[in-house]
């Protein structure tokens, strides 16, 4: 590993930072809502047991993305994995988006989706190559 940097690794490697913790950030904030607000995990029909996966899940998916972040230099590795966590949650919010019982959950759902996917793009451009 080298010492010094240039420029533009030294960039690259804060944008992957940048986005890893944003993204975690965002995971745990939706830990935390879905876990407290029975009305959110009703709106996406989630029941009980599914609930409980789906706070663990976001909750696991911070804690990978913020450990990552935390990293002085994020590598190639963690951003491939924290695309592929991304492209996960894509499928199953996009699942949620078509089938959630209410509006406001399938719009939750879509929209969070669509954030996803932009964060798993940013992740996977982030990566040296």
């Amino acid at each position: 590993m080298r010492l010094f940097t240039t420029r533009r690794e030294r960039r690259r490697q804060l944008r992957a930072r940048a986005v890893l913790a944003v993204d975690g950030i965002a995971c745990g904030a939706g830990a935390v809502l879905l876990a407290g607000s029975r009305t959110v995990s009703r709106s996406v029909g989630l029941g009980r047991t599914a609930r409980g996966v789906g706070v663990f899940a976001l909750a696991a998916s911070s804690v990978l993305m913020l450990r990552a972040a935390e990293r002085q230099r994020p590598d190639d590795r963690d951003l491939r994995h924290a695309a592929a966590v991304n492209a996960v949650w894509v499928a199953t919010c996009g699942h949620y988006a078509k089938w959630a019982p209410t509006r406001a959950g399938r719009r939750l759902a879509g929209v969070t989706a669509v954030a996803d996917a932009i964060a798993g793009v940013m992740q996977w451009r982030a990566q040296k190559r």
